[in-house]
């Protein structure tokens, strides 16, 4: 009798399991069918191409930049080794960070471990928050050498500029750092997040953002408005000798400031697209950053009408 029935409940039970089993094969098959269907793997060989190409473009185009000012002799100004700065910024982000945002990317998940992921946002903090604080420091060595240029000009050694540079990057390590000591989220396989904690995104998107932002929005204001002026002053001069009956013999060099104006005026407008291409590029993401702290406003001030 006991074969019978341990018989009768292995047949009971290869009924009722086998077929969950076989459902459970069946989803798990179309789930594969649909994550390596053509449209999907099209879909991700494209954007792994396309993301490849902005890596690649990235490295090549700031490592030029770099060689550039490196190899020509009347490149290597003060001035420029702030351009330098920020092109191994750039250099760096399309080396460390771009290819691994791109396994990211194509993979759905992060295929590495925790200590990859630590360095992974340390570093995408590091080179984009150096990015734009070389950018920031770029915009006040330009208002100095503008509105002060026999001052500054003696003032602008290699030495400071080296100096200014270090600043540059100690700032960017201070902002880029406590993630590694306390301020990130636990590590999930296959996850690898940026901190969310509150005091730590108010301080890094402030410090590498806002102000930065803040500071170049001012600076090149000014600049404009002190450019507007030299050009209306220049015209205003211009008009007063036409008018004159006298012919000035020193014509020329009227010519010579309105051909430099001019290159200033379109130095200007240059500044100006750098601007709203930053902004465009940024603000978004920064927004989103701090996103929290409008719900919080909003919800302040909801309470503060109905109250």
């Amino acid at each position: 009798m006991i074969p019978i029935e341990d018989n009768i409940i292995t047949t009971t039970t290869t009924t009722t399991i086998t077929p969950n089993h076989n459902h459970n094969n069946t989803n798990m098959n179309k789930s594969k069918e649909l994550l390596f269907s053509t449209p999907f793997i099209n879909t991700m060989i494209i954007i792994g191409i396309f993301l490849t190409i902005c890596s690649i473009c990235t490295v090549i185009g700031n490592l030029l930049v770099v060689l550039a000012i490196g190899l020509v002799k009347k490149l290597r100004t003060p001035s420029n080794f702030l351009i330098v700065s920020l092109a191994v910024s750039d250099l760096l982000v399309g080396l460390l960070v771009q290819p691994l945002a791109t396994l990211r990317e194509l993979y759905g998940y992060w295929p590495f471990g925790e200590g990859m992921c630590d360095m992974f946002i340390s570093f995408d903090v590091l080179m984009c928050t150096a990015s734009i604080l070389n950018l920031c420091a770029i915009s006040i060595d330009r208002y100095l050498a503008i509105t002060r240029p026999l001052r500054y000009a003696a003032k602008r050694t290699p030495k400071r500029m080296m100096i200014m540079i270090l600043i540059v990057w100690l700032f960017s390590a201070l902002i880029s750092i406590p993630p590694m000591f306390g301020f990130k989220e636990p590590f999930v396989t296959g996850l690898c997040e940026y901190s969310s904690n509150i005091i730590y995104q108010i301080y890094a998107t402030c410090g590498a953002f806002y102000i930065p932002l803040i500071v170049m929005l001012i600076l090149y204001g000014r600049i404009l408005i002190l450019a507007r002026n030299m050009a209306h002053a220049d015209a205003k001069q211009q008009r007063s000798l036409v008018s004159s009956n006298w012919v000035c013999p020193k014509l020329p060099p009227v010519k010579k400031r309105n051909s430099r104006h001019q290159n200033e005026s379109k130095a200007v407008k240059t500044l100006g697209i750098i601007m709203g291409c930053f902004c465009l590029c940024w603000l978004p993401f920064f927004i989103i950053a701090v996103s929290f702290i409008l719900k919080i406003i909003i919800i302040i001030i909801i309470g503060i009408i109905l109250y």
